[in-house]
């Protein structure tokens, strides 16, 4: 599991998790480009982004400004990776500062890259779903009890009981 790809994804999901920024420049390269697919209106994000900058100001600066008690992990059950790429799905749970709704969210991500940083990533959303604020405590003590931030599927699955309530 200690792989470089592995590596960097972790730096990168401490850094936005966890508000630093300063973090991101061991991750993505500084012409890094970052494009993402929104399947959902309950959240926006702009379909592309370039420069490490930029990118940590969209995924990090911006991001801690909205959300707080962020959980992304990342299913190593769906790993797909060569030597220049690396897919895997990913599970996001975080709350609203405002609202303290929680969002629950499912997507893919592509790493490209190139030497020993990211110079390519792509976010695909392919879900997110709002859990109403009373939930707010158990979706967070249930998420905060799962493998982070590496887990497999089925180990994760009982966040599904909080998406239809």
């Amino acid at each position: 599991m200690a792989s470089s790809f592995t590596k960097l994804i972790t730096t990168y999901i401490n850094a936005k998790d966890s508000n630093k920024p300063h973090l991101m420049n061991r991750v993505f390269s500084k012409d890094a480009t970052l494009n993402m697919i929104v399947n959902s209106e309950n959240i926006s994000f702009p379909s592309k982004v370039t420069g490490l900058d930029n990118i940590t100001v969209t995924l990090v600066e911006d991001f801690s400004m909205k959300f707080e008690n962020v959980y992304t992990i990342c299913l190593e059950d769906t790993i797909q990776r060569d030597d220049e790429k690396f897919f895997c799905q990913w599970l996001v749970v975080m709350n609203d500062k405002v609202t303290k709704e929680v969002k629950v969210g499912i997507g893919e991500y592509v790493w490209i890259r190139k030497d020993s940083l990211i110079t390519s990533l792509d976010i695909k959303i392919k879900e997110m779903s709002i859990v109403d604020a009373k939930y707010q405590n158990d979706v967070l003590d249930l998420v905060s009890s799962f493998p982070y931030p590496w887990a497999n599927t089925h180990q994760i699955n009982d966040i599904h009981k909080y998406l239809f309530v």
